[in-house]
């Protein structure tokens, strides 16, 4: 039988045969693989420049993504805590307003003859704010304020690199506008979540504030010791004057505060609030603030103090005055009210009769006690047992803001005392107690005195060329006594004592002392 079949054509039927091409099932010619013991050499595709930045920099690529993804998180994140209370209540510093001092004057309506608040502040605008206070602020505690967006990464990787190499907390991280976060919003326990908030505050503020402002609001927020708050307050605290009248030195002492102003207040440690100022000067000069002949200049310059004393209304000629004013406007208006609104009351008080009417009873109760009675026991306050300051340079006592004059009782400190002499002060005049002035005590000089005493003493004699005086020691009268003085054709109040002294007894004898009808 014949085969019909006939072969294809163009088919080899030796497998080995050089023609390797064959025909599909549909009589197409398509190639085949090389099924030959002889290798063949494979054309591998060029990597692109993506494919070997992610071979050679895996590390670098990765922490890429990662600050990409974290920098997105974030972003997230700030946006929706933008909607949260916190952030609600960021907005409200538009209309903070911080608690002020007020202020009782007496009848010429310049004379302050007292002051009551929660926090001694006074607060001041941006362009009252000095430069120069500005950029002390900024060397010593932020140095891109004016850069960042309210967290620096770059802060703090510079931080942490020189705590690293000082093997120590030698310098923090946190931005100006953290701390002001802290200060008005948060409590001062360290924790991760604390620090966390903290920043996603100061992110609220910098989108909500300008750079102006939050200065502003920092400067007038920060404590700086001695109960001040804020520059102004500061200044007049440390150095008696306004911010704007600071020289350099000042600036930068005031700057140096906010840290620790317990650790670096002048009044408790002057050596390391000197460390502490120059540290701020030299930062000045890096940063270019100021030149660095300008900073060693500066820095080679005392540190001069002329502390407002803040016992005021306690050992001044007005305490009696000033406390029945506070319980005024404390019945009338409310006790925060009183102490946090910043109010200006104008009382009828003459302040120069006030002093004549104090060293009226004082006199007068001496007198008296020396004619009936000589056993009062010799004991005074003391300013370091109460905690009032450790360095007795920087203390002054309201009986000294007044010229001093002859038979006046007035209240000195003992600078130094030993068994025959003590060195007593009085603000710019100095006097020296000897071992036979207190003869009659019978007693060595530094059993009845020591250092810090508030000594009672009566002024026997003056000597202004050479700021000295001369006096005697006496003992506090047990006896109490009252003064008052109205103008009778108008009735108002000129002159109210309600004892020997407001810091030793606050109970006002003018006004609430009982005593017998016809007395």
């Amino acid at each position: 039988m014949q085969n019909n079949e006939t072969p294809n054509k163009g088919i080899n039927p030796d497998p080995n045969a050089k023609n390797s091409n064959t025909f599909n099932t549909e009589g197409l010619r398509t190639p085949i693989r090389n099924t030959s013991s002889v290798p063949t050499e494979r054309i591998a595709s060029k990597p692109t420049r993506l494919q070997r930045f992610f071979s050679k920099k895996t590390f670098l690529a990765l922490f890429l993504l990662a600050a990409i993804l974290g920098l997105v998180t974030g972003l997230e994140l700030s946006y929706q805590y933008g909607l949260t209370y916190d952030a609600q209540a960021v907005k409200q510093l538009a209309d903070y307003k911080p608690s002020l001092v007020t202020q009782v004057f007496a009848d010429d309506g310049k004379t302050i003859i007292g002051e009551f608040s929660l926090e001694r502040r006074m607060p001041i605008s941006y362009d009252e704010i000095p430069v120069k206070m500005r950029q002390a602020v900024m060397a010593i505690e932020d140095a891109r304020f004016k850069s960042h967006w309210g967290i620096d990464p770059i802060g703090i990787a510079r931080a942490g690199w020189r705590n690293f190499q000082a093997g120590a907390t030698v310098e923090g991280g946190s931005t100006l506008t953290q701390q002001l976060a802290k200060m008005l919003f948060l409590s001062p326990e360290k924790s991760l979540t604390r620090k966390m908030k903290e920043a996603l505050l100061a992110l609220q503020i910098e989108r909500q504030f300008t750079k102006q402002q939050i200065m502003e609001f920092y400067c007038n927020q920060i404590f700086l010791g001695g109960g001040s708050y804020g520059i102004e307050a500061g200044a007049q605290y440390y150095f008696g004057k306004s911010v704007k009248d600071l020289e350099l030195e000042e600036t930068a002492l005031l700057a140096g505060l906010p840290k620790a102003p317990s650790a670096y207040s002048p009044t408790r440690d002057i050596k390391r609030a000197q460390t502490r100022r120059n540290l701020v000067l030299d930062n000045m000069a890096e940063e270019g603030f100021i030149s660095r002949s300008e900073a060693d200049i500066a820095k080679n310059k005392p540190i001069k103090l002329n502390v407002y004393s803040r016992i005021g209304n306690n050992n001044s000629p007005y305490g009696y005055c000033v406390e029945e004013v506070r319980q005024y406007l404390e019945e009338s208006y409310g006790t925060r009210v009183a102490h946090t609104s910043g109010m200006k009351v104008y009382t009828t008080l003459n302040a120069e009769a006030q002093r004549h009417a104090m060293q009226a009873v004082r006199r007068g109760l001496h007198d008296y006690s020396r004619r009936h009675t000589n056993n009062e026991p010799v004991k005074f306050y003391n300013v370091i047992d109460n905690e009032i300051v450790k360095d007795l340079n920087n203390y002054k006592h309201a009986d000294w803001d007044q010229e001093i004059k002859e038979k006046m009782y007035l209240q000195g400190l003992v600078m130094n005392v030993d068994e025959k002499t003590a060195q007593i002060k009085f603000g710019e005049y100095q006097a020296v107690l000897t071992s036979k002035d207190v003869a009659a005590l019978k007693q060595s000089l530094n059993k009845i005195l020591k250092k810090g005493d508030l000594a009672i003493c009566n002024i026997k004699k003056v000597i202004p060329e050479k700021k000295e005086l001369t006096i005697s020691l006496e003992k506090l009268p047990q006896v109490a006594g009252a003064f008052v003085c109205i103008e009778a054709a108008t009735g108002e109040i000129k002159a109210m004592v309600g004892g020997y002294d407001f810091n030793l007894s606050k109970f006002n004898n003018a006004t609430q002392g009982n005593r017998q009808t016809g007395s």
